[in-house]
């Protein structure tokens, strides 16, 4: 039983470090550098990681489920700062009077 949740541990993580690498490159070149990239993929490398986290047969690892949706932009930070940028944008505008 330990083996197949070591394997399945190993396929999420996988996962969430293809995606977070993926989400962390477009976050670099997009924001940072202003290079056209195409949008990140929100929640699913982070879901990716919890997933592996929890997996892992051992409890001492599972306490830490959390980390992955902080280290993936996709997932805490990414949406962290889309709702910031819009509230921004929104009380920016000048307001249309009637």
């Amino acid at each position: 039983m330990d083996v197949g949740r070591t394997v399945l541990a190993i396929v999420f993580g996988s996962g969430f470090a293809a995606l977070a690498i993926s989400n962390g490159r477009i976050f670099i070149f997009g924001l940072l550098l202003r290079r056209h990239q195409p949008s990140w993929i929100p929640l699913i490398g982070g879901g990716c990681g919890v997933a592996a986290v929890l997996l892992v047969p051992v409890a001492s690892v599972q306490e830490w489920w959390w980390v992955p949706l902080l280290l993936d932009w996709g997932s805490l930070p990414g949406i962290g700062h889309a709702i910031v940028w819009h509230l921004v944008h929104a009380l920016g505008r000048p307001r249309e009077s009637n």
